[in-house]
């Protein structure tokens, strides 16, 4: 039996640009500009959750449980110069917590991050036989998860070169 965590019907949506941080702050609020890169905190929008990552100084991604298109739309008129959008060719799997530390044994950190014991909110970039992934250790549900997000063409050969760790 594979462990995973199902994150349907949640989606992943991208925000970037010159005034990515300032549209994050005016939907979820002044704790966005708390969080540095590879760092993510929990968010509210009218009453549906989501988890936002920040990538960079202006860049986030959100794990979003309501509605991606409303949300989409919310974003892009938060601010001026913004790029908001669902990336097709992105994709996740996602895992229960307890199996972090045997799940990324296979996965080669790049430097300076690192993978074993990867705290709750914090995010690292790997590599699993050449392929680049990112691992993200968050809250979904009030449950803690780890998801690695990938090119979805790699979903596939990831999941198989995973699969001992993630059978229970």
């Amino acid at each position: 039996m594979t462990l995973t965590v199902d994150l349907h019907p949640t989606s992943l949506i991208d925000l970037a640009g010159q005034d990515g941080l300032q549209g994050a702050i005016a939907l979820f609020g002044a704790q966005v500009n708390r969080i540095a890169p590879f760092q993510s905190t929990s968010v509210q929008w009218q009453g549906v959750s989501g988890s936002l990552l920040r990538l960079c100084e202006n860049n986030f991604r959100l794990r979003w449980q309501g509605d991606e298109t409303a949300m989409i739309g919310a974003l892009q008129s938060a601010a001026g110069s913004i790029w908001v959008r669902s990336l097709p060719w992105l994709t996740a799997i996602a895992y229960p917590a307890a199996i972090l530390d045997d799940l990324v044994i296979p996965i080669t950190p790049t430097p300076p991050h690192q993978l074993t014991g990867l705290p709750l909110h914090c995010a690292a970039v790997g590599r699993l036989e050449g392929r680049s992934l990112l691992v993200w250790h968050y809250g979904l549900d009030g449950q803690p998860v780890v998801e690695l997000q990938m090119a979805a063409v790699d979903q596939g050969i990831i999941s198989r070169l995973l699969g001992d760790a993630t059978h229970g």
